[in-house]
């Protein structure tokens, strides 16, 4: 996937090709190495996927934990 950057970020542009013959996509976010880049004027990250992912692990810890543990135990 290729994504843009800068002023231009929303320009109407082509499909690369590689040397092997296939074609790559513009698109508007992509992962790289766990975290999410958003196309826009300035460099922007998404950490949207990453809280989820927390939030998720964490409430799964405190189901099995429960409420009767102290905070220093659920921490």
């Amino acid at each position: 996937m290729c994504i843009r950057f800068g002023p231009r970020f929303n320009a109407d542009c082509e499909c690369l090709k590689t040397s092997q013959g296939g074609l790559l996509q513009w698109t508007n976010q992509s992962q790289y190495l766990g975290v999410y880049l958003v196309s826009g004027r300035a460099f922007k990250c998404s950490l949207d996927h990453s809280k989820s992912q927390f939030f998720k692990a964490f409430n799964a810890i405190l189901s099995k934990v429960g409420r009767l543990a102290s905070k220093d135990v659920v921490l």
